[in-house]
């Protein structure tokens, strides 16, 4: 059997619990089992895609986003955005000289 947990909520809360499982004909704890799973799987991606736009804005530096996301998947993040900006200075270069 799995541990309970109890929670406290607001009538109109649990009101709109109940119209939104008796939608999708499930129960009550069903929905809210649902929900939290889910939102759980959100968070856990979360905090990398944070980590990374950080890190694209200058926010956190390469040792940081290493420490937060492994040396490896930095290395590849770091190749990626050094690549993306020799492009774009590629492509307004070739603008420039009306190329494209």
């Amino acid at each position: 059997m799995s541990p309970q947990v109890n929670l406290r909520l607001t009538p109109d809360l649990l009101n709109r619990l109940d119209s939104v499982a008796a939608r999708y004909h499930i129960s009550r704890s069903e929905w809210i089992r649902t929900t939290l799973a889910r939102a759980a799987r959100q968070e856990q991606v979360a905090p990398d895609e944070l980590a990374v736009m950080a890190f694209a804005s200058g926010k956190l530096s390469k040792e940081e986003l290493a420490e937060l996301l492994g040396p490896e998947e930095a290395e590849r993040l770091i190749l990626a955005r050094e690549l993306l900006r020799k492009g774009r200075t590629e492509a307004k270069a070739l603008v420039a000289a009306g190329k494209l």
